[in-house]
């Protein structure tokens, strides 16, 4: 399981993933503490295949962001 703090775009992710498989080990899925839904979480099961899940996203930690 790779375990991520936060979640943008997912290249971090997806290095990190490929990283591991190179050195023989088998990812079983992708956590993520809080995902910032910009697409990181669909690139990452698209890229690799390994099951994505957030405990949290950007909207719920904080609903009223100003960018919003």
């Amino acid at each position: 399981m790779l375990v991520e703090d936060v979640v943008t775009t997912g290249g971090s992710t997806i290095r990190a993933l490929e990283a591991l498989r190179e050195e023989g080990h088998e990812v079983c899925g992708v956590l993520a503490v809080c995902d910032r839904l910009a697409g990181g979480g669909q690139a990452i099961q698209a890229a690799t295949g390994a099951p994505y899940l957030a405990l949290a996203t950007i909207d719920e930690v904080y609903p009223e962001r100003p960018d919003r």
